[in-house]
């Protein structure tokens, strides 16, 4: 999971709490969606 870590942290500095929230939003509905 260090990897995928890095990666949200990288977006997160990149984009903005705003943005971030959205990204996590939509992981958390795709997954839900997934099962």
């Amino acid at each position: 999971m260090d990897c995928y870590d890095d990666v949200l942290k990288i977006y997160h500095e990149n984009n903005g709490i705003d943005n971030y929230i959205d990204y996590m939003t939509d992981l958390i509905n795709n997954k839900s969606e997934a099962l």
